[in-house]
């Protein structure tokens, strides 16, 4: 998986506020049995919104998020990453008409010493988000402050760390993300290649596009603007240098017009491959 930062109880709309979301076929799991690849497993709701995701690489590192649904333009990610160290969000992320258009969110880091675990950093972050015609995602504004709630000094907004990330599209395919990581100026680069065949679903997302390892499956639905048209099958991240520092490509097996299973190749590990098993997207009654 492509690098990126990045858990809740579900309480869905009543019947009478709850909008009508299409349900269609959407991933119940993605498998792998090669050393070192990872298991996803997916939860959506009547509605086919997703709830719950989860991803294992082993027993030490995993990712696990829940999503919640307080109103029609509402989505509350909840998310545990776990490896060496405890990273804990909490984001709520405002939609229009469907869309992101901005979110804010908690971050808790603990790591583990010698006298247990203890908390390292305490952050809050404001996400918004910018689109072309297309509706395609262009801008990632970023701003983060130190400290959660009353922790926060009273004018840490006016001192805001801030950033903007930018995405270039061509042809209906995310071409180019660039990456200042919290500097002036761009600090990496990622570039994608694209094979000619598309799904009625992605599933290999760029998820270093945003923030956090929580906006994969709203990135998979939409959520943040229209996705690439084609199936990716290579992403290279370069340095500011233009030196290629990782990457990552892709190999499809597509049954019925969908992804039946695939294979990543990663220039730092062996290649691992991966089945998917697909659901028609309903779960949970909303409650």
């Amino acid at each position: 998986m492509i690098a990126a930062c990045a858990l809740w109880l579900f309480t869905g709309c009543s019947d009478n506020d709850a909008p009508d979301y299409p349900v269609y076929m959407q991933p119940s799991s993605i498998t792998s049995s090669n050393e070192g690849g990872s298991t996803q497993t997916f939860e959506y709701d009547d509605y086919g919104r997703i709830v719950r995701w989860t991803e294992y690489f082993d027993d030490n590192d995993r990712v696990s998020a829940r999503y919640s649904y307080p109103d029609a333009n509402t989505i509350v990610a909840e998310s545990e990453v776990t490896g060496g160290d405890i990273r804990m969000y909490k984001e709520t992320i405002v939609l229009d008409k469907g869309r992101a258009a901005s979110s804010e969110g908690t971050f808790i880091c603990r790591q583990e010493g010698n006298d247990g675990f203890r908390t390292t950093a305490r952050k809050t972050y404001r996400l918004s988000f910018d689109y072309d015609w297309a509706g395609h995602l262009t801008v990632v504004k970023h701003s983060e402050v130190t400290g959660i709630g009353d922790d926060m000094p009273d004018n840490a907004w006016d001192n805001a760390w801030e950033w903007e990330n930018y995405l270039i599209w061509d042809n209906g395919n995310l071409v180019e993300f660039q990456d200042k990581q919290g500097r002036p100026e761009v600090y990496s680069t990622t570039k994608y290649k694209y094979v000619a065949s598309a799904t009625d679903y992605p599933l290999i997302m760029p998820a270093s596009v945003i923030n956090c390892y929580h906006h994969i499956p709203l990135l998979m639905k939409g959520v943040f603007g229209t996705n690439s048209t084609g199936l990716l099958s290579e992403a290279t991240e370069y340095d500011r240098d233009g030196n290629v520092t990782m990457s990552n490509a892709y190999d499809y097996r597509i049954e019925d017009g969908r992804i039946a299973g695939y294979t990543h190749t990663p220039s730092y590990a062996t290649a691992a491959s991966y089945s998917v098993a697909w659901t028609d997207g309903a779960g949970e009654t909303p409650r």
